[in-house]
């Protein structure tokens, strides 16, 4: 049967699989059009481990605040019985929440925290500053800059705090 099945050229189609038998294996992933590599190292966690667990992910690209662009994605992985779906950066507004939600799927923020109902995975930017600054320090540097973003584009400090307080 084997034989056969190579001869033909068959795959096994993992959708009708995990359908037939009620199970769900791929993960979906929506990054945004990053002009640097910003998530790599993300996306290589998700995609290492997702391989040790057995489970697919799909990664697809929606702008970061484009709500009509997330949304069509969304609906995209709804289709493709996705599990969970992993948001990289991008904001999603309440109603596509609740939509994947009622979808039986699991939604969460990685890299960044809004005041959604939605579960988030974050560093905190705040602490990072400091034990950054706190490590040049004890390496006995005095003057210390801080190039990056701008206050307005933060989103993970607590309260909109400067990483990094000049003493």
């Amino acid at each position: 049967m084997r034989a056969i099945a190579d001869e033909l050229g068959y795959y096994k189609n993992r959708s009708a699989s995990d359908l037939a038998s009620h199970t769900q294996t791929t993960l979906g992933v929506i990054n945004y059009p990053a002009e640097t590599d910003s998530n790599f190292h993300v996306i290589r966690g998700i995609t290492e481990q997702a391989r040790q667990s057995d489970v697919d992910v799909l990664i697809m690209i929606a702008e970061r605040d484009d709500q009509t662009a997330i949304r069509k994605v969304v609906e995209d992985l709804i289709e493709r019985r996705v599990f969970s779906i992993l948001f990289l950066s991008v904001h999603p507004d309440q109603a596509i929440i609740d939509l994947i939600k009622r979808a039986g799927i699991y939604p969460q923020e990685v890299a960044s925290a809004y005041a959604l109902d939605l579960s988030y995975v974050s560093s905190n930017d705040y602490q990072m500053g400091q034990l950054a600054t706190r490590t040049l320090i004890d390496k006995g540097y005095s003057r210390i800059g801080f190039v990056g973003a701008t206050r307005k584009r933060t989103s993970s400090a607590p309260s909109g705090l400067p990483a990094t307080r000049q003493r």
